[in-house]
Order: C-alpha cells, then sequence, then structure tokens
C-alpha cells in the first residue's frame, strides 16, 4: 500500500481502481454462477428478486486516505435479504403488523409464525477465496500494463 500511495496521482486515481475492477471480475463471475436459484417470498408474499440478478461489483474511494476498494455484493434495496441467505439465521418469531396478515405462498396467517431458521451458505466468500490467486495475478498485470501507458503519456510517447 505505501508504494501504491508513491505512484502519481493520476496513476493512483486511474489505474489502481481499473487494476481492481479488472481483478474482481472472476469472483463476480463464480457468485453470480453459485449463489442460490431460489427465489423465495417477502413476508408480505411478494416473489424476493433472484439473488443472481443483484450481484455488482462496487467501487468505494475513501477521502481521507485516495484508498480505492472493490467489492462484489448484493444492492441492497434489490435484495435486503441477501445476508441472511449468506450469514444464515436462527430460529425466530416473525409476526405481522398492526394487525395485517402474512402470506406465505397461498396461505394467510394472522400473528406470529416461527421460522425454522437457515443454514449460512457462504456463495460470496467461497467465490473470493477460490479466486484469490486470480484476483492478485490478474491485479498485478492490469497495474503494470497501466502503470506502463500512464509512464508513457508521461514520456510523451503515447496518448
Amino acid at each position: 500500500m505505501a508504494a501504491l500511495r508513491k505512484l502519481p496521482p493520476e496513476v493512483q486515481n486511474k489505474a489502481v481502481p481499473s487494476a481492481g475492477n479488472f481483478a474482481m471480475t472472476p469472483v463476480l463471475k463464480t457468485a453470480k454462477n453459485t449463489a442460490p436459484l431460489g427465489l423465495g417470498l417477502t413476508p408480505a408474499g411478494n416473489e424476493r428478486p433472484h439473488l443472481r440478478e443483484s450481484l455488482r461489483k462496487k467501487r468505494k474511494t475513501y477521502k481521507q486516505t485516495g484508498t480505492s476498494v472493490i467489492t462484489v455484493g448484493h444492492v441492497y434495496r434489490e435484495t435486503p435479504h441477501a445476508h441472511l441467505v449468506h450469514d444464515g439465521t436462527k430460529p425466530h418469531r416473525i409476526t405481522a403488523d398492526h394487525g395485517r396478515a402474512l402470506k406465505i405462498g397461498p396461505v394467510l396467517i394472522r400473528g406470529t409464525v416461527l421460522h425454522p431458521g437457515a443454514k449460512p451458505n457462504p456463495y460470496l466468500t467461497q467465490a473470493l477465496d477460490s479466486n484469490e490467486a486470480a484476483v492478485k495475478q490478474r491485479f498485478a498485470d492490469k497495474l503494470g500494463r497501466e502503470i506502463d501507458k500512464h509512464a508513457k503519456k508521461l514520456a510523451g510517447g503515447g496518448k
């Protein structure tokens, strides 16, 4: 990290995030291929969006340090239940709010339901772990190409 911070700001701001984005592509592909297929239902009985559809690469740059981070994860608004699938849940009670009913499949239930819980399915963690070597290699290769490209620009020998 210290060596990367010594790079010129143009390289830090463009080459490093570009290399990170490129490096994380195998993780995204693996996660999309291994995310569970079941749609499931919301407590209101509506179909949940498919987990594979809300997976994205996201970039965040911390202003204070200039550090860019590329993550693979879900768009929360699309699949707010993704963490429950990934991390699992303990058995718990689900109560209908303010006299409303819970719709579970075709059945309307008033009152409380005991959810049996769910085992964890850490498909995101497994996608990262199984692609660790590829991520490192892709990052190094792409960063090297990006640094060469920026060095040529600075030397006046490239576009």
